[in-house]
C-alpha cells in the first residue's frame, strides 16, 4: 500500500515494474523509484466489494466471474512487460494488495508469487487446521482475540485466503499488555 515494504525489497532487487489495485496508492511517490514503470488497474471498479457480494450466490459468483477476468488482465500487463525487458519475472511480491490471486496469475507464476501479510500465520483456530487470523482486519481480529504479540508473515501465494506456506516471519512484537 504504501511502499514500505517495496523500498526495502528495491534495496535488494529493483523492480520490473510496480503495480496497484488502488491507482492513487502512495507507492507511486516513492522518489527512489520514480524510474520503474508504473501501472494500476483500479480492483474496485473492475470487481466490486467481496465484502457486499458475501452471504449472496449469485453477487459471489459475479464478484468471483469478475476477479477471474481482472487476474486476467493483470496477466497481460505482466506478459507485456516481460516482453520489453525481454525476460521474465522472476519473482511478484504482494503488500497490501486486498484482492484474490486466481489461476491466471498462479499457473504462470508457480512458486513465484509471495505475500506480505500483516499478522503471525502460525496460529491455528482451536480444534481446526485453518489459520486463525486472516483476511484484511487479521491484526483488529488478533487484538480482539486479547493476542499480547504478533508478527508479520511471508507467504507463498497458493489462491487460498492467506493460506499458502510460511516462507518466513518477522521478529516478535508485543502489541498490547494486559494491566
Amino acid at each position: 500500500g504504501s511502499g514500505t515494504n517495496l523500498r526495502e525489497c528495491a534495496k535488494v532487487c529493483p523492480p520490473g515494474l510496480i503495480f496497484s489495485d488502488r491507482p492513487k496508492a502512495d507507492l507511486f511517490s516513492l522518489e527512489e523509484l520514480a524510474d520503474v514503470p508504473q501501472e494500476s488497474i483500479n480492483g474496485f471498479k473492475f470487481c466490486g466489494s467481496w465484502k457486499k457480494a458475501q452471504g449472496n450466490p449469485d453477487a459471489e459468483a459475479e464478484y468471483q466471474r469478475k476477479s477471474g477476468e481482472y487476474n486476467e488482465a493483470i496477466f497481460e500487463l505482466l506478459q507485456k512487460y516481460e516482453q520489453q525487458l525481454v525476460k521474465p519475472f522472476d519473482l511478484i511480491v504482494l503488500g497490501g494488495y486486498m484482492r484474490f490471486v486466481g489461476d491466471a496469475i498462479l499457473a504462470p507464476y508457480t512458486d513465484k508469487v509471495i505475500n506480505v501479510h500483516p499478522s503471525d500465520l502460525n496460529i491455528m483456530k482451536p480444534g481446526y487446521e485453518e489459520r486463525m487470523f486472516v483476511g484484511e482486519d487479521a491484526v483488529f481480529d488478533a487484538l480482539k482475540a486479547r493476542q499480547t504479540k504478533t508478527r508479520s508473515s511471508v507467504i507463498l501465494v497458493d489462491g487460498g485466503v492467506d493460506h499458502g506456506e510460511i516462507l518466513t516471519q518477522g521478529p516478535e512484537v508485543t502489541v498490547w499488555t494486559e494491566y
